[in-house]
């Protein structure tokens, strides 16, 4: 009888026992190193690895990089700070905190240079505030972006770079400098903002280093100079902020502007000190309350745009405040936004679906060049020269998705570039953050879901393409993603249609990859490079482009395998760089080329490859082209970045094939980039619509035709039925 009611016992307790419950898990960044590497390709297995290199430099052969994982793991293996510590330095003490493995500068100085510190804070692991983005930026002055944490102990080589320490941000996101920041940010709920303090620093001064005494006692700065950019401006004036609570409990609630420090609030420092604009001072009001500021974003823009989840600080008219007002033309609009949120607000993603009439319609957008000042429009017909803006490529989007309606909206690539500005031509670091914005704007006011792929301009801003993906997630409509964390780039992902709005039934898929940008082996096998002089598409190796990696290409197989398991389905492919089988269309090798369309071309850019001639497609194998062929649900691919070549055509999977993939150069839809400058050459777009749940689809373009006044279809290039 003990028996039986012990197993009785046993019974009944063992589901009690399996149900205990397990520690909580999240997604976060588990783990970092800087492990040094001979190669400009090397990778670590489980990890992503951050471009920019820490030693770039002058005949260099070795180079370190910093490496971290990301996974879905128990909160109390999520780190959450980082720091830098100088070479020799001892790190923070207190038993959260551990030296990451590896040094900046291993092999190449006598203590190894730099090291990272890693901290696991179970106060901030508990609120779920953990590190879940990791960026470097590279440049002397590199600002950083909001949510991000920037840590100040320099990660380069500094001057003794060389030729290699370019102080700008001209990155083409692998090429690096003497100066290489650890930027992070935090998941979990932002922080009240406490208090707020603006410190003018002299205009001879060097801006990196304003308040960096307030920075070391735990104050944020936010980098955008709100007395800038201009041409012999006055002061560096930079706005700090801190969420240390305080001995009267308040926190901030909101700002305001006055022309008069005896108003209520004003902090005593002239925004626009040291120029002849007008003085205006920014007041803070402070209170006990649940309402507090939890962010606060700088644009400085060309015009004011909206952002998501945020409110602009007025003037007193109720209007937008210009806080370089009566500076001059030369300088940019500056506003203010500021924000209550207590999380980063990630609107719901849509779910793509096929119509009632079993239609699905997709707009793409190539090479948009968009910038935080007005630019100089390229290569525009002559007639419209002098009246030529920024906001023709919006109109032109704006007009098109209102002619078209699609129900998805695809930005094949570059975004985002740092061009010419209209007034004077010059080109220096842009915000991009803002600048994004004004593009995207017709999108969002119109409630479409869109995604983009990065292209090689996008990371040459302020913000790094890193930064840009976690800008997009928090703007509705957007159902990118940055993809599987471990693969080279951001924005490696798979979105699937379904057969109906209420269907579970998948009927087809959107691929979309990062090509990359620039390739970062010169010829001469130093890592120097002169940008006011040779062309880097010759210098860089004779390969110029980045390409499609060989484990993107295998994530891409096993993922596809394992959807078409579960049930095939027709499928496109999108990235920026076209891949170098576009080239058989362009030198019209009939064998491989089949019924071919476009009205202009130029010499192709190629993936792992320069602007040639004459493409080798058997140069610097990409191999993408071969897994669309082995995997057979890729028909069609669109590509961007040649802004002068608008071709489509079959390619072959070989010369006695019968079967291959569409392929299409889209050209280009911004008016701030080159275009090909011929008579009645107008900026175009790509529109396709897919048909009979996916067992057809047609494409075209459509032209900004500002001879006519009007949008159409390019009637110079046929409808070309894919499948």
């Amino acid at each position: 009888m003990l028996f039986t009611t012990s197993l009785v016992l046993s019974a009944l307790l063992a589901p009690l026992a399996s149900a205990a419950p397990s520690a909580p898990t999240t997604t976060c960044i588990t783990d970092l190193k800087i492990e040094a590497c001979s190669d400009f390709d090397c990778q670590l297995k489980d990890y992503h690895r951050i471009d920019a290199g820490l030693t770039q430099r002058d005949n260099a052969t070795s180079w370190s990089y910093v490496f971290y994982k990301t996974e879905k793991a128990p909160l109390s293996s999520c780190i959450t700070d980082l720091t830098v510590v100088e070479e020799g330095a001892s790190g923070p003490s207190g038993s959260e905190w551990s030296k990451a493995a590896g040094s900046a500068h291993a092999g190449l100085t006598s203590g190894g240079g730099p090291t990272i510190h890693v901290a696991r804070s179970e106060e901030k692991q508990a609120e779920g505030r953990v590190v879940d983005w990791i960026v470097l930026k590279p440049g002397k002055s590199a600002n950083s972006t909001e949510d991000f944490q920037r840590t100040f102990v320099n990660l380069g080589l500094g001057e003794a770079a060389g030729e290699a320490a370019v102080a700008d941000w001209k990155l083409y996101n692998y090429i690096s400098s003497g100066w290489v920041w650890l930027m992070y940010s935090n998941a979990g709920p932002r922080q009240a903002i406490t208090d707020i303090r603006v410190l003018a620093c002299n205009q001879s001064s060097d801006a990196s280093d304003c308040g960096m005494d307030w920075i070391k006692a735990g104050w944020q700065r936010r980098d955008i100079d709100l007395n800038g950019p201009t041409v012999g401006n006055g002061s560096h004036v930079f706005l700090f902020t801190t969420t240390a609570a305080q001995n009267d409990s308040k926190c901030v609630t909101h700002l305001g502007v006055e022309n008069s420090t005896d108003a209520f609030g004003a902090i005593n420092v002239d925004l626009n000190d040291g120029t002849n604009g007008t003085s205006i001072y920014l007041a803070k009001y402070r209170a006990r309350s649940q309402q507090c500021l939890t962010s606060i974003v700088a644009q400085s823009v060309s015009y004011f745009t909206p952002l998501p989840s945020y409110i602009p600080v007025l003037d007193s008219t109720g209007q937008p405040a210009d806080l370089n007002l009566g500076i001059g033309a030369y300088a940019d609009e500056v506003y203010l936004l500021t924000s209550t949120a207590k999380s980063l607000v990630i609107p719901e993603k849509p779910e793509l679906s096929f119509r009632e009439d079993g239609t699905f319609r997709i707009s793409h957008y190539s090479d948009l060049h968009t910038m935080q000042q007005e630019y100089l429009c390229l290569n525009a017909p002559e007639f419209i020269k002098g009246n030529c803006t920024e906001k023709f490529a919006s109109s032109f989007m704006e007009r098109t998705l209102d002619l078209l309606d699609p129900d998805f909206v695809v930005i094949n690539g570059d975004l985002f570039s740092e061009d010419q500005r209209k007034i004077d031509g010059l080109t220096f670091p842009m915000q991009a953050m803002a600048s994004v914005m004004k593009v995207l704007h017709p999108i969002v006011d119109r409630g479409l879901p869109w995604a983009v792929t990065f292209g090689n301009h996008d990371g040459e801003g302020d913000s790094t393409v890193e930064e840009l993906m976690r800008i997009y997630q928090n703007v509705p409509g957007f159902i990118g993603s940055r993809g599987e964390a471990s693969l080279p780039g951001i924005g490696n992902y798979e979105l699937t249609i379904k057969k109906s709005a209420k269907s579970k039934d998948d009927a087809f898929r959107l691929w979309f990859f990062d090509s990359h940008p620039a390739s970062p082996r010169p010829s001469d096998g130093s890592t120097a490079f002169d940008w006011e002089g040779e062309d880097y598409h010759t210098k860089w190796n004779g390969v110029g482009y980045g390409k499609i990696q060989p484990s993107q290409i295998e994530w891409y197989k096993s993922h596809s395998k394992k959807l078409n398991e579960k049930k095939k389905t027709n499928a496109f492919a999108f990235y920026h760089i076209p891949l170098p089988e576009m080239a058989l269309a362009w030198q019209k090798q009939t064998t491989r080329s089949l019924n071919l369309s476009g009205t202009h071309v130029e010499p192709l850019c190629v993936q792992g490859q320069g602007c040639e001639q004459y493409v080798d497609i058997t140069k610097n194998k990409v191999g993408l082209f071969e897994a669309f062929e082995e995997m057979g649900d890729v028909l069609a691919t669109f590509s961007g970045h040649d802004h002068e070549t608008d071709i489509t055509s079959k390619i072959l999977f070989n010369s006695s094939a019968t079967e291959g993939i569409w392929m299409t150069c889209d050209g280009n839809s911004g008016y701030g980039g080159y275009s090909s400058g011929a008579d009645g050459y107008n900026r175009e777009m790509r529109f396709t619509v897919i048909s009979d749940h996916g067992d057809h689809a047609l494409s075209y373009k459509v032209i900004d035709d500002v001879f006519a006044g009007t949008v159409h279809r390019n009637a110079s290039e046929p409808i070309v039925n894919f499948f």
